[in-house]
């Protein structure tokens, strides 16, 4: 840029000349003119995009909710004694539709009123169909396919008869034959239950058992005992009465966790004495 009072060459968009002091015309309305475009900010792109992404979410879900919702729960109006015009009149403005099961003879209903209906009134449901069962009048004979189905329906719903299986006697003088070889293999098969197993001492008192008398050491340590597999005895120190034969005694002490097995013999009217340390 040429200053055009002297001539010198100043600087692009100054005001006055560095030289001469000569003010630049134009410069100012230059400048001013000359102001750069705000640059778009891109956070902004970003944050309408997410919230228009959200909003159609939300209306998805909405929209997808409105779908799955299950069938509407009503209740069924009461259509029983009414004519079959009547109550298909009444379910149809309550948004049921009406089907007709079955017509029997009935002595208390008219010839084609409502004798009993499903779902039963005043019931609430989901479903959209009621069926009714319409009356065929009092002297009027069943249809023959209705009265079968209605038979094996009722027969459906009885609990069946359970018959013991017995043999069958062909005389008098047989029953009382077989009774009486009943009655007989009955000790038969007693005593020889009774020979086959060993006979066992009714208590632990009589001969053939001895004692153990347990001691730990510390003395103040927990120390179950257990016998043969057994459950639990007790806790030491404790007197355990055994048959007289090899036996073998289990020590635990929870605490420490500690076990320790010990065979012991006992002997018959004789007390065996058993410590162990179980500190070491």
């Amino acid at each position: 840029m040429i200053c055009p009072k002297c001539g010198d060459v100043v600087f692009e968009g100054a005001v006055f000349c560095v030289r001469c002091g000569a003010m630049l015309a134009g410069t100012r309305a230059a400048n001013r003119d000359a102001t750069p475009p705000r640059a778009s900010n891109p956070w902004l792109k970003i944050s309408a995009g997410i919230l228009t992404a959200t909003a159609a979410i939300v209306v998805l879900v909405s929209l997808s909710l409105g779908r799955s919702s299950g069938p509407t729960v009503r209740y069924v109006p009461d259509v029983v004694g009414m004519s079959r015009a009547d109550a298909e009149a009444k379910l149809t403005k309550t948004g049921f539709e009406c089907a007709v099961g079955e017509e029997r003879p009935s002595d208390t209903t008219d010839t084609g009123a409502v004798i009993s209906q499903y779902p039963r009134p005043d019931t609430p449901t989901s479903r959209k169909d009621v069926t009714l069962v319409l009356s065929l009048g009092p002297d009027a004979k069943e249809p023959e396919p209705a009265r079968k189905l209605r038979q094996a329906s009722v027969a459906t719903k009885r609990p069946p008869t359970t018959t013991s299986a017995r043999p069958a006697a062909t005389s008098k003088s047989e029953k009382p034959a077989q009774q009486h070889q009943v009655v007989r293999s009955r000790p038969r098969a007693r005593q020889t239950a009774a020979a086959s197993s060993p006979a066992k001492p009714e208590t632990s008192s009589g001969p053939g058992y001895g004692s153990v008398a347990i001691e730990t050491q510390p003395g103040d340590w927990e120390v179950w005992v257990y016998v043969d597999g057994g459950p639990a005895r007790g806790k030491c120190p404790i007197t355990v009465r055994l048959s007289a034969g090899e036996h073998s005694l289990v020590l635990w002490e929870p605490r420490q966790q500690k076990r320790l097995a010990v065979p012991v013999t006992v002997e018959a009217d004789r007390t065996v004495s058993v410590r162990r340390d179980l500190s070491a």
